[in-house]
């Protein structure tokens, strides 16, 4: 997944163009012949920072926060929206070079609508395979509901010409770390938003990890990167040149979300997607993203498909109540009364509930939701630019009630899944796995770190020097590391421990990660 990060030096735009394009030109112009190793590479538009000479391939615009919208849509209920999206998915249409079409198109003897209604050969399918792009119908804004369409008014926001190449130069570059082969508006904008999500997850590791608030003291570098990126995809509906494409992402984030098999998707960068693409649905250009009622919404889903991923991967057996909790604890809690039944239900009547602690299950199914929270919290706080509450400024602050106050959710079993129109969504998320239900692994509770090295290293020299290649036999094949994340010790410097990644041969010291 591709990541962003900063060394935070600020330059004007010119004064940065003016310095890459020099270097670039002097790297360019100088004879291969006499080219010294370098620490970047021009070929790849690397440079130095100017200032820390830190490595970098592009610049992060830095924009001023989106404006307010002038006025605020009244909220939108679970029923308008699921209606609407049913609608939406319902009308959508694939786009093929010569044809625009559906199921509800005129001619009657057009390949593609009789694909669409199932009256097609395979042959012919065959024939026209190149349909791919995904759009929403044009007439289907006239039979939406009043209360969803309204989220999608707005004023257009204007941008100058230089701040639309610079977004468009830092979108276009993204493609290549994502070693995708394509390039493009459509895959940039995709290759944008994985980003996006990324780098979230990975700030909340790096904060968790170094046991930090959520929200209250982040390192300069990881603030400002954050800030301007989020700040920039923000406004992408408003300038990108060909808005279908966003509109293609936005449909396509909609079906995973509500479509797919929630243990097959992660549901925070599926929902990155989602709130950034909506406001280009209808392949317009449109306003900037902003964490209206829809996005609420649209949270609301996400939040319930990673806890219906929960209940479905969570290991019901290391639950089971002790004969004392059980005299004890008495009954569960009022809350989650139907908690065990519903987990039944989920997994088609193949789970024994019998003597389950509920309480200890929910807790659980709270800790493996917990990393979707923070991610959440950290998302939408730089696309408000809101300021946060006084809990998440601090250690131990990142309760589950809190986020899910900041983030304006319902925080109980009762009210997130018992709901009856959530409990019928949730019963379709899971139908979607099939009869049987895979092994999923679990979110890890503990942000990742690498092997502790130890204060005396004569104990690791110890190690070391009993190490024998389990792959040679010869002697001077060893050249022993460690890997920090695993701990495993292997050669460095020869082929007998190297593995094979994607058709490309590694040693194992770049295999894992040498000490």
């Amino acid at each position: 997944q591709p990541h962003v990060s900063s060394c935070g030096h600020a330059l004007h735009a010119r004064c940065w163009r003016k310095y890459v394009d020099s270097v670039l030109d002097k790297e360019n112009r100088r004879p291969y012949r006499l080219r010294q190793p370098a620490a970047f590479d021009v070929e790849k538009k690397e440079y130095l920072c100017p200032l820390c000479e830190r490595l970098c391939n592009t610049a992060l615009p830095l924009l001023p926060s989106p404006a307010l919208p002038t006025g605020t849509p009244p909220p939108i209920t679970e029923e308008t929206y699921a209606e609407a999206v049913n609608l939406i998915l319902k009308m959508k249409h694939q786009v093929s070079s010569e044809h625009i079409c559906t199921e509800y198109c005129e001619e009657m003897h057009c390949q593609a609508r009789a694909r669409s209604v199932g009256a097609m050969s395979s042959d012919m399918e065959d024939e026209s395979a190149d349909e791919s792009e995904v759009y929403v119908l044009t007439h289907s804004e006239t039979l939406l509901p009043h209360e969803f369409l309204i989220h999608f008014e707005g004023e257009i926001p204007t941008y100058n010409d230089v701040t639309k190449s610079l977004i468009e130069e830092f979108a276009t570059i993204l493609p290549g770390i994502c070693s995708l082969s394509e390039s493009g508006s459509m895959v940039s904008v995709a290759a944008l938003y994985r980003a996006t999500a990324y780098t979230v997850i990975s700030t909340n590791a790096v904060l968790q990890a170094e046991e930090r608030p959520v929200l209250g003291d982040l390192p300069a570098r990881h603030r400002d990167a954050l800030q301007a990126l989020i700040r920039l995809v923000a406004i992408v509906p408003a300038i990108w040149p060909t808005p279908k494409h966003l509109s293609h992402h936005c449909l396509s984030a909609l079906h995973t979300l509500e479509n797919t098999d929630p243990t097959t998707h992660d549901s925070f960068g599926t929902l990155v997607a989602l709130v950034l693409t909506a406001p280009s649905l209808f392949g317009k250009n449109s306003g900037t993203a902003r964490p209206n009622h829809l996005a609420r919404q649209f949270t609301l889903q996400a939040f319930r498909a990673d806890v219906t991923r929960a209940m479905l991967a969570i290991d019901l057996s290391a639950y089971k109540a002790e004969p004392m909790d059980e005299d004890a604890c008495g009954s569960p809690k009022t809350d989650l009364e139907n908690l065990l039944p519903f987990i039944k239900e989920l997994r088609k009547g193949k789970a024994d509930i019998e003597g389950l602690n509920a309480e200890a299950i929910w807790e659980k199914v709270k800790r493996q939701c917990h990393r979707f929270l923070r991610c959440c919290c950290l998302f939408f706080h730089f696309l408000s630019d809101i300021i946060p509450p006084t809990e998440l400024t601090v250690v131990n602050g990142d309760t589950w009630e809190t986020m899910c106050g900041y983030l304006d959710l319902p925080c109980t079993f009762k009210d997130l899944i018992e709901v009856p129109i959530a409990r019928k969504k949730c019963l379709e998320w899971a139908a979607l796995c099939g009869d049987t239900i895979s092994p999923v692994a679990l979110d890890a509770e503990e942000p990742p770190k690498l092997m502790p090295l130890p204060d005396d290293f004569s104990e690791l020299m110890n190690v070391v020097s009993e190490f024998s290649c389990p792959n040679s036999e010869r002697e001077d094949s060893k050249y022993p590391t460690m890997c920090l994340v695993c701990g495993q010790i292997l050669c460095s410097q020869s082929y007998c421990c190297q593995t094979e990644i994607r058709k490309s041969g590694r040693s194992g010291g770049t295999e894992h990660v040498g000490a």
